[in-house]
């Protein structure tokens, strides 16, 4: 198994500072999990980003500012 990297919060919330200037359009991310948690200082570091968008359009709105950041985007089946 691959060990997977750690993210601090000052990395994570300078990535979510740059997805707010690449989304194009008002778009309501909600954020939970590990990021949640260490807004709250009950954790250091998180491994990913868990996220839940309520929007009809809010999903592709989140991919395509993600692409254009150069993320890449896994499918899992």
């Amino acid at each position: 198994m691959t060990k997977r990297r750690s993210f601090d919060r000052d990395y994570i919330l300078a990535e979510i500072e740059k997805l707010s200037t690449s989304i194009t359009k008002p778009t309501k991310i909600f954020i939970i999990g590990g990021l949640s948690m260490m807004q709250h200082d009950l954790k250091d570091a998180t491994k990913d980003i868990d996220v839940v968008v309520v929007g009809t359009k809010d999903p592709e709105l989140l991919i395509e500012a993600l692409v254009r950041m150069k993320y890449e985007i896994l499918v899992l089946t």
